[in-house]
């Protein structure tokens, strides 16, 4: 009898990798890069600047993280040592960003792939996803309820 090892996530992503075309995950990765290059030249917005101030100032950091909006994000004063590193140079964070928005849409296309067995199904998943899903805010929320009044 063999004996069955259990595999990790890192193993099966591999295999996963290596049993497919890499050039569909290729595509995915241009794709949701070209649909976001422009985030490269972003500035921070007001929020940022809050947690940079927190970040700055830790005897105001409990003023600053226990606000209403920041009790949906607590890992943020976990990552003070990112700011340390990239001070107020926004490209590094957009780079990040970018990097991390990459790597999602190729996980949709693995979830996709494993979900529905469909290489066509999981390609065109995750170009939907890398090419449209940010931003969609924009055009769902503020100019709903700029009609509606």
């Amino acid at each position: 009898m063999k004996k069955k090892t259990k595999k990790t996530i890192l193993q099966r992503i591999k295999q996963f990798i290596q049993k497919n075309d890499r050039q569909q995950i290729l595509i995915i990765a241009g794709i949701s890069i070209l649909a976001m290059w422009q985030l490269l030249f972003f500035f921070f917005s007001w929020e940022e600047f809050g947690i940079f101030y927190a970040y700055q100032h830790p005897d105001f950091a409990s003023v600053v993280f226990n606000a209403h909006g920041f009790k949906n994000h607590p890992i943020i004063p976990v990552l003070s040592f990112i700011f340390h590193l990239f001070d107020y140079n926004p490209l590094p964070y957009n780079i990040f960003a970018l990097g991390i928005f990459s790597l999602l849409s190729i996980s949709v296309y693995i979830f996709a792939k494993e979900f529905t067995s469909d290489k066509k199904v999981a390609f065109f998943s995750g170009v939907v996803f890398a090419a449209g899903y940010y931003g969609m805010g924009t055009f769902t929320t503020d100019t709903y309820s700029a009609f509606i009044g």
